[in-house]
């Protein structure tokens, strides 16, 4: 994360390539995590609308986990990955630019899996279902030299 005049970079250069199994987000995921986390660090009445996200460069190489190609799986990239965008660059705003803080790790995983239910008749009903498991880590006084 660099701010240059008015211009906020997120640069995820280095990234590792895109994985062979489900855990790979998609530019648009990337993108909308890194939004999250600079609007959770701003004005919350700033109207979210494209003059907001107009200072806002996002940087990713095609083909990294961050920004994967056809036919990579993105299952992972909502539910695993997006999160700790989002937690990696609150971390790094908070200790580079506040210098001194209490950090807490959140925690956000989302747990999907088919299921079938027995109908009253005894035919089965396919489900997806989709749950949420929240929490966090405790916080500590972090002090940086940067």
């Amino acid at each position: 994360m660099t701010v240059d005049g008015s211009v906020l970079t997120a640069d995820f250069d280095g990234t590792d390539p895109q994985a062979r199994g489900p855990m790979n987000a998609n530019y648009s995921v990337t993108a909308s995590a890194v939004y999250n986390a600079i609007l959770h660090l701003t004005d919350p009445n700033i109207p979210r609308n494209d003059g907001c996200y107009r200072p806002i460069k996002i940087e990713v190489p095609l083909g990294s986990i961050l920004n994967c190609k056809h036919p990579a799986a993105l299952v992972g990239g909502n539910t695993e990955i997006s999160p700790r965008i989002t937690d990696m660059i609150l971390a790094h705003c908070w200790l580079r630019y506040l210098r001194s803080c209490r950090l807490v790790l959140g925690e956000h995983l989302v747990a999907s899996f088919l299921a079938a239910i027995i109908l009253p008749q005894g035919s089965l009903m396919p489900t997806f279902i989709l749950k949420e498991l929240d929490g966090g880590l405790g916080t500590s006084k972090m002090e940086t030299t940067w």
